[in-house]
């Protein structure tokens, strides 16, 4: 891979990557219910040596597989059980995906091309905030990346199938790395690893007239490739838990999932298309020359520039609709078509900085960029008037960010007035890199306090009595429940009345609610010895009563 990326754009890939996706990756304790959920899981399995069946505090936890936990279990082998370690594994594979976009752009036109669109893909919320997120989301992505990659270089390499080459090595080392990475996707996060490049595949084979092809992508090699890397997994752990791992994984958390509510993510359909825009914002209107430029090619499908464009929108829209169609939606479900929507931008930008005829300058109107700027300046406008309405942590950082949008929507502008168009483009990716440099040095303290449970579990341990005792967390979000499940390496149970209260007579327990908790209209079997507030928890120290 490294071979064909030109040493200056080597490193200058490299050193923004660091900056958006390491930098001080383990310094913000871990948020969500996600996050520590799967750290504690993965120091369980290094704990206990069981590396088939993912288990939390003992429990088998089996609604997603398991590679993401194999790779924080190595980290944690290496670098200790942390933050970092449990981030390190989404920030390595977005490193694969972004590199993954360079050389399928470098294909496309040229390397400049590819070093665009790749920075624009790593630049983009939707990307580098998962890429620091501690889920199974960017390791599935990315696998999937390399899978389409490895179509698209088959199909429009130098010696591709479009081309009705023969047979060489470098297909079939691309035909096993296809097979090999669909695979590591549906060991990622399931059956959707495998079915969404397959069937993205399948209707550009049939929309372009190129059915024949489809041969030559050895299905049964590649499904003997697929059984060797799933299948061993999926048997062990089947053969561990029985008929629970395919009513859990299977029918629960991938068909109830997909075609039920059941755990309450309803979006309306225009979601994704949504999460598409503000996830690349400002650079997804360029996805309007794009999508309409698809249908301009005089010979439709036939030539190379039209079929590229369509697998492009088809890596897009594939997980764009079926996830779309979906009754459960979360914004991590459109993370396999970040590549191409970066890929399809990236086209645009190329096209942008070739150099005009002389004397020749289109209408400002007509130019996409400079509308780009302009709803960067408007967004720096308007948000110190919504920044009250989003109920952040960081609401007194709104200012700045107000500043740093408006300023580089204007500086864009500027470089677009003067012609230096690179200097345009260069400036969102500087903004987007001095913004990372900002939150992770002055803001990741007062989200840590806010939104992880890292600081809370500190002052948990100091409490007099309190190791070994057990823990209950009543009315307040489940976040906390499994944030403090790892800071402690201890459950913390939810409880949702006195009867799930359980245990030994004789001991104490602690019980973590909101400061607006009444003791007198919940305890009947249970005395409060003591009761400590902790910025915006309560913390209280119970007893059985005296019969």
């Amino acid at each position: 891979m490294f071979r064909k990326i030109q040493p200056g754009h080597l490193l200058l890939i490299l050193g923004f990557v660091w900056i958006l996706f390491f930098l001080d990756l383990g310094g913000l304790g871990l948020v969500g219910p996600d996050e520590p959920r799967y750290a504690q899981i993965a120091r369980g399995m290094l704990e206990s040596g069981d590396f088939v069946t993912p288990r939390y505090f003992g429990e088998p936890w089996l609604e997603k597989p398991v590679l993401y936990y194999w790779l924080a279990s190595a980290a944690y082998w290496l670098l200790g059980v942390n933050e970092f370690g449990a981030r390190l594994p989404s920030a390595l594979a977005a490193v694969l995906g972004v590199f993954c976009v360079y050389l399928v752009g470098r294909q496309r036109e040229d390397p400049l091309e590819g070093l665009f669109s790749c920075l624009i893909l790593a630049a983009s919320i939707l990307y580098f905030s998962l890429a620091r997120a501690a889920s199974t989301d960017m390791v599935f992505s990315a696998s999937m990346a390399v899978a389409w990659t490895a179509m698209f270089l088959l199909l429009f390499g130098d010696k591709g199938l479009w081309r009705d080459s023969a047979a060489s090595g470098a297909q079939r080392g691309l035909l096993l790395t296809l097979y090999a990475f669909l695979g590591l996707a549906t060991l990622a996060k399931g059956p959707a690893g495998l079915v969404l490049p397959l069937v993205s595949l399948a209707v550009f084979l049939g929309i372009t007239g190129r059915l024949e092809l489809a041969a030559r992508f050895r299905p049964f090699t590649g499904m003997m490739v697929l059984l060797a890397v799933v299948l061993p997994w999926y048997a062990l752990c089947t053969l561990a838990n029985g008929w629970g791992f395919v009513e859990e994984f299977l029918i629960r958390h991938n068909l109830e999932r997909f075609f039920t509510d059941r755990y309450e993510h309803p979006q309306p359909f225009w979601f994704f298309p949504a999460v598409a825009l503000i996830g690349f914002f400002p650079w997804s209107l360029q996805l309007i020359p794009s999508a309409r430029g698809l249908f301009r090619h005089g010979n439709r499908w036939s030539s190379l520039a039209a079929a590229q464009d369509l697998f492009l929108w088809l890596w897009l829209l594939t997980p764009l609709v079926i996830f779309s169609l979906s009754r459960s939606k979360l914004p991590g479900y459109l993370l396999p078509a970040a590549p191409a929507i970066a890929l399809l931008i990236g086209h645009q930008v190329r096209l942008w900085l070739k150099p005009e005829p002389e004397g020749v300058r289109p209408a400002w109107f007509k130019d996409f960029f400079v509308y780009q700027a302009l709803c960067l300046i408007l967004a720096g406008l308007a948000l110190p008037l919504y920044a009250p309405r989003l109920n952040l942590p960081v609401e007194s950082l709104a200012g700045a960010a107000s500043g740093l949008l408006a300023g580089t929507g204007l500086l864009a502008l500027l470089f677009h007035w003067r012609r230096r168009r690179t200097a345009s483009v260069s400036c969102y990716l500087a903004a987007v890199a001095l913004a990372v440099i900002l939150v992770t040095g002055g803001v990741f303290s007062q989200v840590d306090a806010a939104e992880s449970s890292r600081q809370l579990a500190a002052y948990l341990q100091e409490e007099e009595g309190f190791r070994d005792q057990p823990l209950f967390v009543y009315g307040i979000s489940r976040n906390v429940a499994y944030g403090l499940g790892f800071y402690l390496n201890s459950p913390a149970r939810i409880v949702y009345s006195e009867g799930d209260v359980h245990y030994p007579r004789g001991r104490e327990a602690f019980f973590v609610t909101s400061p607006k908790f009444k003791a007198e209209g919940y305890f009947a079997r249970n005395q409060v010895e003591g009761r400590t507030e902790y910025k915006s928890r309560s913390i209280l120290r119970i007893r059985h009563k005296v019969e």
